[in-house]
């Protein structure tokens, strides 16, 4: 038992037990508000100037890249991701996030020249950074077909690491 409040007419006890499930409970509504966050994160326009959400591709797994024309990293990333769409088109979709703040011809010739293949939506506001609090580019992030977020990979090298945890997930065709 544990004296929460003591005072001179009056005295709360509660047992432990239920401190511990008060505290279970608080705590898995504030994992399921972030999780939550995810399902309608990636909001911006595509290619053609269409607005787009994420909630367009739930029933399927996501591998989401937060990228920039400046990143030298994010271009590593680019033969990479293309071969983990085409190894993965069945069940899972690439999408690429730019954030440059003013997408523009430029953007486009960087996309045709390094030839990216999957999907890229741009989020000039660069509210998907900040809602997932992006610390290094390039942000890699796996949402599973519910829309939350499975695993988060940020740096340089992340290839292993992210082929490790989709060869856990699906069968790598090699």
């Amino acid at each position: 038992m544990l004296d929460i409040f003591r005072g001179k007419y009056f005295s709360l006890r509660i047992p432990t037990f239920l401190l511990v499930v008060l505290f279970l409970v608080l705590l898995n509504s504030r994992i399921n508000a972030g999780q939550e966050l995810v399902k309608s994160l990636w909001v911006g326009k595509t290619l053609n100037g269409q607005e787009f959400n994420s909630t367009h591709y739930l029933g399927k797994w996501q591998l989401v890249q937060i990228w920039a024309t400046w990143c030298p990293n994010c271009k590593d990333h680019i033969p990479f991701l293309n071969s983990v769409d085409s190894a993965y088109s069945d069940s899972l979709r690439v999408l690429g996030i730019n954030i440059d703040l003013k997408p523009s011809g430029k953007t486009l010739k960087y996309i045709s020249y390094h030839k990216i293949r999957y999907q890229v939506y741009f989020d000039p506001a660069q509210r998907s950074p900040k809602l997932l609090n992006l610390k290094a580019l390039p942000g890699i992030y796996l949402i599973n077909p519910q829309g939350l977020l499975h695993k988060s990979f940020q740096g340089k090298k992340i290839d292993q690491q992210l082929t490790k945890t989709l060869d856990s997930i699906f069968t790598y065709p090699h």
